[in-house]
């Protein structure tokens, strides 16, 4: 099967340049100018393919595991599977997670053992 670049399949989410975390899922969101001609739509990270929808709105989640520039594409591929035409690559970067903030909470004291305390002394 040959795999050509068409307009009939876009992916406009994530936008080229976005920024995600690794282990935290985002969505893949594909359209087509020609919803009647597409069975499904395959979505790509570089060759590996991590999903498909078959209905409207076309769309996946993802969750990366690598940080680095991930490469992303939708794929449709007509409902007697004979046509296949793929939307232009997006580029997206994968970063560490964020480490959460921990409020400043104030310590607390328990005196477990306090002895014998006489008043006056150190």
């Amino acid at each position: 099967v040959t795999i050509a670049r068409s307009s009939t399949i876009r992916l406009v989410s994530p936008q080229p340049g976005s920024e995600v975390s690794v282990g935290l899922p985002f969505e893949l969101f594909a359209v087509s100018t020609l919803p009647q001609t597409v069975g499904k739509v395959e979505f790509y990270a570089g060759l590996t393919k991590i999903g498909e929808d078959r209905n409207l709105p076309y769309n996946i989640l993802y969750t990366p595991t690598t940080e680095g520039t991930l490469t992303l594409k939708a794929v449709a591929i007509s409902p007697d599977g004979t046509t296949t035409t793929q939307s232009d690559n997006v580029n997206i970067n994968v970063v560490a997670a964020a480490t959460p903030i921990t409020p400043n909470i104030p310590p607390t004291v328990t005196l477990t053992n306090p002895g014998t305390v006489t008043a006056g002394q150190k």
